[in-house]
């Protein structure tokens, strides 16, 4: 049999199974990872129209979080031991922005908690996950 024969007679069968790999996970800190994170305000000040952004856009929010609070569980595909995060803080937005992962590891299956903190005299946030055994 031709090549060209053989090619257009897989391809009832190729087709689809490349379609499914395809829309297959990578397994690199995908949804089957049951990769979960949480958000804990640990300023000592509330921060208010709270958003954590991670890639593929996928995000977490609150509208308040007060000083010591920490929100609910979020299924993400992909997290990094930092995020972009934005707040405001006493009616001042401020902005944490990743210029990339580049090098990072995601943080694979498991639940985390980004700790959400203040630099000192309060001028900019930081973030840090570390793994949550609460989940």
């Amino acid at each position: 049999m031709a090549p060209s024969r053989r090619l257009r007679a897989a391809a009832p069968i190729v087709v689809p199974l490349a379609a499914l790999l395809l829309a297959c996970d990578d397994g690199v800190g995908g949804p089957s990872d049951g990769t979960r994170v949480r958000a804990r305000n640990t300023t000592g000040v509330e921060l208010r129209n709270v958003v954590l952004r991670f890639p593929g856009e996928e995000r977490l929010a609150a509208a308040r979080l007060p000083a010591g609070a920490t929100t609910g569980h979020v299924a993400v595909r992909t997290a990094y031991r930092y995020a972009y995060v934005e707040a405001e803080i006493a009616g001042r937005r401020t902005v944490l922005q990743p210029i990339d992962y580049v090098g990072e590891r995601p943080l694979g299956a498991g639940c985390f908690t980004y700790d959400l903190t203040l630099t000192p005299g309060g001028e900019s946030l930081g973030i840090a996950a570390r793994p949550d055994p609460d989940c």
